[in-house]
């Protein structure tokens, strides 16, 4: 299969495997098509970010090629024509399924399907297994006005939650044609062949409802076996952790239920940073919380925040010395992070949040940077026409259409690290993976795979 394979169809989808060329394959239809205009959608701003930086290396244009998350791109077209489309949005979550029901909507006007097909030559639709049925439905629509290719492993769909995902087989019968990827470049690149063919055996394994058994993989994979005492379970998973002094990427992936674990993992000093969700609710809580306070509930808001992004932050400890201060019971004089909160309860600019945020930052390492740099945009940018709610909407949704990139040494779910890949993965909490997380799970790593686990046989049976 070649890039003219894809040129040359009016539709099809390509069955990518983890680390078998997909992204590369997607740059070279892009590039092999010059003088044309595409439009590349995807699920994941880290995903948006990884194809544009790759199409960058190759100084291709904006106007020649547009990424967006498929949510993202939704929201724009209801945005455009909210006469026909009905998007009101609201600022909450709601909103991605309202636009993605008013861009399909939009999508039925014969106008506009001129207006798409004059503005697009060709549309290409990566982690297709991800697509709801509202998604997969707007995907179709836009392949009845323009050559649409799909990109996408059935094994990879761990974006079901509660949404109505549709069948596979539909999905390739929809598409009409089909080619499926079977090299493993990922581990080629690396020199790593053997690595990645075995990576290849074990998706055969787990398509066929058979499980991995860890203790006999190549040299580059490691079983470490969890005991029954819990209480030894944290020590176990961060020794298995590269230490940062390798100089090496490594991502910790972890259950997709497991938020407040992966946190506390990243705050216990190894040098990890939290990948968060696209849709930052931490951000809209807070700058809902600290857009209304003031006084001492300024500074322990503040002082909570800074504790969930950064470490060496004492909440109770601040807060008492700060009474101290004010009362003129303190031994000490007041140092200039204190000088700063205690002025900050007088207050009421949100700029002033950023500052102190920034100066707590210095002396402390940041473990949810995303967080703390979308706040502290949102605090400069709020003002008197817009409040802190509107301004960290506004840097929400700017930041999902910029794309993200992810830490070298990240921990996240296996939601929010597929498609990535790093040297080094440490795969925690397996035994509460179903076969489709623990693939991606497995399969990030280029060099190396080490799996904590009770049982070397997954996934487990229940």
């Amino acid at each position: 299969m070649t890039t003219d394979d894809l040129l040359t169809a009016e539709r099809g989808i390509v069955v990518a495997p983890a680390g078998c060329g997909k992204t590369r394959l997607l740059v070279d239809t892009v590039l092999a098509s010059s003088g044309e205009r595409t439009l590349v959608l995807t699920h994941t701003r880290a995903g948006v970010a990884v194809i544009r930086s790759r199409l960058a290396d190759h100084s291709v244009k904006s106007t020649q090629c547009r990424v967006a998350t498929l949510d993202n791109w939704c929201g724009w077209l209801a945005s455009r024509f909210p006469g026909l489309s009905g998007y009101v949005p609201t600022g909450t979550t709601r909103d991605y399924q309202t636009a993605q029901f008013g861009a399909k909507k939009v999508l039925s006007s014969s106008a506009i399907q001129a207006a798409v097909r004059a503005t697009y030559d060709r549309v290409l639709v990566d982690e297709y297994q991800d697509c709801s049925g509202l998604q997969h439905e707007i995907a179709l629509a836009l392949a009845e006005v323009v050559p649409t290719i799909a990109f996408g492993d059935p094994l990879q769909r761990v974006f079901d939650f509660d949404r109505a995902m549709p069948d596979w087989a539909n999905i390739v019968e929809a598409y009409r044609t089909s080619w499926t990827l079977d090299f493993p470049w990922r581990w080629e690149n690396a020199g790593e062949l053997d690595f990645g063919k075995w990576i290849l055996r074990q998706r055969v394994a787990l398509e066929a409802g058979r499980q991995i058994d860890f203790r006999s993989g190549p040299p580059n994979v490691r079983w470490i076996q969890l005991p029954t005492d819990t209480r030894q379970h944290r020590q176990i998973n961060l020794e298995a952790v590269p230490h940062p002094s390798t100089k090496t990427s490594v991502f910790v992936l972890t259950h997709k239920a497991k938020t407040p674990e992966r946190r506390e993992f990243a705050r216990q000093g190894i040098r990890l940073a939290v990948v968060e969700n696209a849709d930052l609710p931490d951000l809209m809580t807070r700058a809902a919380q600290l857009q209304e306070v003031r006084g001492r509930s300024r500074i322990e808001l503040l002082l909570d925040l800074a504790h969930e992004v950064m470490t060496g932050i004492d909440v109770a400890g601040t807060l008492a010395r700060i009474d101290a201060l004010e009362k003129g019971t303190a031994r000490n004089p007041a140092h200039a992070e204190e000088r700063a909160l205690i002025g900050l309860a007088m207050g009421a600019d949100p700029a002033e949040l950023a500052a102190i945020l920034q100066t707590l930052a210095k002396a402390r390492y940041v473990f949810r940077p995303d967080l703390l740099e979308s706040f502290c945009d949102a605090a400069r940018l709020a003002n008197g026409e817009r409040t802190l709610k509107e301004a960290a909407a506004y840097v929400r949704d700017r930041r999902a259409s910029l794309g993200r990139k992810v830490a070298p040494r990240a921990v996240g779910s296996t939601l929010l690290l597929k498609g990535l890949e790093a040297d080094h993965t440490v795969v925690i909490d397996a035994d509460s993976m179903k076969a489709t997380d623990l693939y991606v799970a497995i399969s990030r790593g280029a060099r190396s795979l080490t799996v904590v686990s009770a049982s070397p046989l997954l996934p487990v049976v229940r």
